[in-house]
């Protein structure tokens, strides 16, 4: 009987400097309705899978109504959706 596989491991570098660590924080209004123009107009610019993801993605943000971590990835793929025509 062949050994048992090695488990997977992952390894984690904490954070350099306190600049890389953001604290949630609460979305306002505001934000919480750009998210949800976003995940709505995502279907319509992404046509199919791609589309649903970004759009659930979005979505499921803004109903957390919370901020984690740097936004710029967030606010890049926000951008993204709501420039293109």
């Amino acid at each position: 009987m062949p050994a048992d596989p090695q488990p997977f491991r992952i390894d984690f570098e904490p954070a350099q400097n306190s600049s890389d660590v953001v604290p949630p924080a609460p979305l306002d209004y505001g934000e919480q309705a750009r998210l949800r123009a976003a995940a709505w107009r995502a279907k319509t610019v992404y046509p199919g899978p791609v589309g649903e993801c970004v759009s659930r993605w979005l979505r499921d943000w803004a109903e957390c109504g919370f901020r984690f971590g740097g936004a710029s990835f967030t606010e890049a793929v926000i951008n993204d959706v709501m420039s293109r025509r």
